[in-house]
């Protein structure tokens, strides 16, 4: 999407990876449900969401602010890997919990 030449290319783009969000946002949200069966994963995964598409531009632009558009994939890339620290403890436990109740 970033490499897109012409308004065709990033439209076409920008509509699959909305697409993609789309149908997958259910299936993650399923499995926020299954590692948490109180409910309270799902509601902080949906919220956390929209949180997230709300802030997201301005980190963005802050970011980017001197045409540095490196930094942004920087900023992204430590984004991730802080959010699979918690998402890895929580499968771990998870699976942790199945075998035990399967013992």
């Amino acid at each position: 999407m970033a490499y897109g030449q012409t308004v065709f290319s990033y439209s076409v783009s920008a509509c699959a990876v909305m697409g993609v969000w789309f149908f997958g946002l259910p299936y993650l949200l399923a499995l926020a449900a299954e590692i948490d069966p109180s409910g309270r994963l799902p509601a902080l995964g949906a919220s956390a969401s929209t949180f997230g598409q709300a802030l997201a531009p301005a980190v963005a632009a802050a970011a980017v602010g001197n045409s540095n558009f490196r930094a942004l994939g920087w900023v992204s890339a430590t984004i991730y890997v802080v959010c699979l620290i918690p998402a890895g403890t929580a499968i771990r436990r998870h699976v942790a919990a199945r075998v035990q109740r399967a013992a």
